[in-house]
């Protein structure tokens, strides 16, 4: 910006600004001012003798407006003493003395511009390393408490709870498929929505994770949990206005979606992204990791079976026959390698095993106990319950023969 009250002045700084710079120009302070107001400023040169305004003053008020912009004034007196003292202050870059050559103002304003740039940059990288610093502190901890986790919605819980760490937001939703079949979502408030923009932001998350895997999820698979705090109605009308996502890749395979929305617009720093992918690698590694735990442990757990004298079948939340030992295929007349279904348990069996504990929730060691005839052989059957956290998440069948 260049403002001076002699308009031949201005015509020639615009003219030799415009074709390689964006140039405001003001006849006043004032008029200055006000332009500073509207939008950021990366320089302003000013003369120093004005009416109503000096250039001192005005480069003193312009410098709250911003602080950060190079302020560069044109004096006809070498010395004079607010100039120096406006100097000492900081509130000048340069001061040039009239007559000035243009080729001189040129160099100095092409000066301030690389110095304004360089500070700029400087701050850029030191605010991104202290946010690296913020984040590597809070994936530190992100990891400490998922490392106990012993279920995808603990990884969850941990992850979300380090979030708002790392970013401001108003909601968050977080979808973990589950190894086999279906899906966790986890959908948090840090600041209380009403429950339209929660099932928006549900279906948003499904429709994003659909777009990069492929998958269509419906809804009987998705398992959700709500968190932080939801308004019955809404008091006023809201709508998601800012968002940003990442997707979970496990293995190079999609598994999942993170997902950060705002009812402000442009909620979001330009290092969102980078944050919230650092944070999905991560995540994804705490899958991985518990995965391998779990299948590590249902193979003890298959060893141990295998070796009892009695049948064992269990079935896993969706439905899914994941342990069948050979006593139980003997007893129930399968070949070794057969894929078992809980529909040819129902044929065999005679009834479905979530079927007869399904909203036992709370009854953990409950077990139901019935005979039953398969083939000429008389089996004693027990079916219970397998309850994680008042949640029902399997169904052990145990079959013995009483003929």
């Amino acid at each position: 910006m260049a403002v001076d009250d002699d308009t031949d002045v201005l015509d020639v700084l615009q003219r030799a600004l415009e074709d390689e710079y964006e140039v405001l120009v003001a006849t006043s302070g004032e008029e200055a001012l006000e332009l500073l107001r509207q939008g950021p400023v990366d320089l302003l040169i000013t003369d120093q003798r004005m009416p109503e305004m000096s250039g001192v003053h005005l480069l003193e008020q312009a410098k709250q407006i911003n602080p950060d912009m190079v302020r560069i004034i044109l004096t006809g007196y070498t010395d004079p003493a607010d100039l120096i003292d406006a100097i000492n202050r900081g509130e000048v870059y340069r001061y040039i003395t009239k007559p000035w050559e243009l080729n001189d103002l040129l160099l100095t304003i092409r000066q301030g511009l690389e110095s304004y740039q360089l500070r700029r940059d400087n701050e850029r990288l030191v605010g991104e390393l202290e946010m690296r610093l913020r984040a590597t502190g809070t994936f530190l901890s992100i990891s400490k408490r998922a490392s106990r986790a012993r279920s995808y919605e603990e990884i969850v819980q941990a992850v979300v709870a380090g979030l708002p760490e790392l970013v401001d937001f108003d909601a968050c939703a977080a979808l973990v498929e589950y190894e086999g079949a279906g899906a966790l979502l986890s959908l948090y408030c840090q600041r209380p929505l009403h429950q339209q923009l929660l099932l928006q932001l549900r279906q948003e998350v499904v429709q994003a994770h659909r777009e990069f895997s492929g998958r269509q999820l419906a809804d009987k698979e998705v398992r959700v949990h709500l968190g932080g705090e939801q308004l019955p109605a809404p008091e006023q009308q809201e709508e998601i206005l800012s968002r940003v996502q990442q997707p979970l890749y496990l293995e190079g395979e999609p598994a999942g979606m993170l997902m950060l929305v705002s009812t402000r617009p442009e909620a979001f720093r330009e290092d969102t992204d980078q944050l919230l992918d650092m944070l999905a690698n991560q995540t994804a590694e705490l899958i991985k990791s518990l995965r391998g735990q779990m299948s590590a442990e249902r193979q003890r757990l298959e060893l141990m079976v295998k070796s009892l004298p009695d049948g064992v079948i269990m079935v896993d939340e969706h439905d899914q026959v994941f342990v069948i030992n050979p006593a139980a295929r003997q007893l129930l007349h399968l070949p070794p390698d057969t894929p078992v279904s809980t529909r040819y348990l129902q044929d065999t069996l005679g009834f479905y095993p979530f079927d007869l504990v399904r909203g036992w929730q709370a009854k953990e060691g409950a077990i139901v106990r019935e005979e039953i005839q398969v083939g000429e052989r008389i089996l004693h059957s027990m079916v219970s319950p397998v309850i994680q956290e008042s949640r029902l998440v399997g169904v052990a069948v145990v079959l013995r023969d009483i003929t």
